[in-house]
């Protein structure tokens, strides 16, 4: 596709927005297009790492209370509470999942890390699975900056 078949499918006030910058427009535009898609995976990484965190303290904290209470399981809890519980954990352990992957996936093609350090923490990652997906996007993860590559793909 041509970059002024791809600049006419832009909506009108990108189109002003870009002015008479050309081709260098559209690879401002692509850069942009790029720095959301990585917002957005940031985004859901973060949403999955507190669900999971928050499902996993309110569990502790309901068994603690419930053992102070007398009960001895969460199977006889109000439907009330337990649904919400189950959505929380189901979408948290989904995400977990999809956490562990990106995290390795991360570190293994996108981080700057060198060689060794990479090694380690997918070694971490292989064996210790959610726990260290947890570890790796604490320590490494949210101090890498967002990138965006000089040149969009789409434009070559």
């Amino acid at each position: 596709m041509s970059a002024m078949a791809i600049l006419q499918q832009l909506p009108i006030t990108e189109r002003i927005a870009l002015g008479n910058k050309g081709e260098s427009g559209l690879r401002w535009f692509g850069q942009q297009q790029k720095k959301k898609e990585n917002m957005t995976l940031r985004q859901f990484y973060r949403i999955v790492v507190w669900s999971f965190l928050i499902t996993i303290a309110v569990l502790v904290v309901l068994n603690v209370v419930l053992a102070i209470g007398g009960r001895q399981s969460l199977e006889n809890l109000p439907f009330l509470i337990r649904f919400p519980l189950g959505v929380l954990g189901a979408f948290g352990a989904v995400g977990i999942i999809a956490l562990w992957i990106g995290m390795m996936w991360n570190c293994v093609a996108t981080s700057q890390l060198p060689i060794l350090s990479k090694t380690g923490w997918f070694l971490l990652m292989l064996f210790t699975n959610m726990l260290g997906a947890l570890i790796y996007y604490f320590v490494v993860y949210q101090k890498q900056e967002s990138r965006v590559p000089e040149r969009a793909s789409w434009l070559s």
